[in-house]
């Protein structure tokens, strides 16, 4: 298997580092984001809207019973059985509470019976007393609207007592519980539909670059007079089109790589004919002349500096490829270059029974 290949292998491994993972997952932080949101404004719009429309009839209903309490100066006659009948049924209809208090800061009246002849000094009825006005407090952690109003005196801006309402929302927590439920049914079967259909859309859109991935492996297995092309998207056209550019360059370089072995190989091999030819001449002659053995040992002592020269450019081009390297330049008898040359080449020349 190619390396390109055992790349991809690793990258299949590494599903949630792969494009089309985050492509999901941008596909279902859409879908489930806007259906958190809406959830949270329906459920909080449905909670003030409720919270407005309870406090606006209980409201409502206070201000019939302070009229009915003032006009029966309950407040000095606590006993009145009609009066009380009311509140009994208004704190039952809301699931709520009712306590009057005197203007003695006295409990004269406690539908639940509990704070009955106790005192209240809380601030709000504190602040009612003293001609502030009616109060009304919502709190939401407790479930429950509290309502202080007060009871008019005889006497214009005098207050006789003080009435405190407190009304349960429990019923409008356990509404909004389930709207907030139901929400979240909803915003699953939403992700889930998400996942599926973005799982398909991520492979239609990460399809191109994969494509691109198999061209390039297609190309390091072998096929590399083929150029690649994908023009699914801009980016995959600007990716092919850098590694064909890429793979251009390489073929240039492969061919200069194999031009180079060709004339090296030649090179390298034209003093080693010259060294063999010369020593098969002095092997197979008798009674060779010591002149003629002297220059033939000459030419091949030449031979071997030759050979030695060639080597050691070779290494210094390698060097080259690395670091950047000086030249050399110096000045050639091109008479006496063209000399070494042609008595080199006379032994595998006249070998050939070739004339120089």
């Amino acid at each position: 298997m190619s390396t390109f290949g055992k790349k991809r292998i690793g990258r299949q491994g590494r599903f949630f580092k792969s494009l089309r993972f985050r492509i999901m997952l941008i596909l279902i932080l859409i879908g489930i984001i806007p259906s958190v949101i809406a959830t949270a404004a329906v459920v909080n719009s449905y909670v003030n809207r409720a919270v407005a429309l309870r406090t606006s009839n209980v409201q409502t209903q206070c201000d019939i019973i302070c009229d009915a309490l003032e006009a029966e100066d309950y407040v000095n006659s606590p006993d009145n059985s009609t009066v009380n009948n009311e509140l009994t049924l208004l704190s039952n209809v809301y699931n709520g509470r009712i306590l009057i208090v005197d203007g003695h800061y006295r409990v004269i009246r406690d539908t639940y019976d509990l704070d009955t002849g106790k005192t209240s000094v809380s601030r709000e009825v504190i602040s009612c007393m003293e001609g502030n006005g009616p109060t009304t407090l919502y709190d939401s952690d407790n479930d429950y609207i509290e309502f202080i109003l007060p009871l008019d005196g005889k006497q214009p801006g005098s207050v006789d007592g003080v009435l405190v309402a407190s009304v349960s929302t429990n019923e409008i927590r356990q509404t909004s519980v389930v709207l907030e439920r139901h929400g979240w049914i909803v915003t699953a079967i939403i992700s889930l539909f998400v996942l599926i259909g973005g799982y398909f859309l991520a492979g239609f859109l990460v399809k191109p670059f994969e494509r691109v991935t198999r061209a390039i492996e297609d190309v390091t297995d072998g096929y590399a007079d083929d150029s690649i092309s994908v023009a699914d998207y801009t980016e995959t056209l600007a990716i092919t089109d850098a590694f064909n550019t890429m793979l251009t360059r390489v073929k240039n370089v492969d061919n200069s790589r194999n031009d180079f072995v060709s004339n090296v190989s030649h090179e390298l091999k034209t003093p080693m004919t010259s060294m063999k030819v010369l020593a098969e001449s002095l092997v197979g002659q008798e009674g060779v002349p010591v002149e003629m053995y002297q220059e033939f040992m000459e030419d091949i002592v030449h031979e071997i500096d030759r050979e030695n020269r060639i080597i050691t450019d070779l290494l210094d081009m390698v060097r080259m490829d690395r670091k950047a390297g000086g030249l050399n330049i110096e000045l050639i008898d091109i008479g006496g270059l063209l000399e070494q040359i042609i008595r080199r080449l006379t032994p595998i020349a006249d070998k050939k029974n070739v004339t120089l």
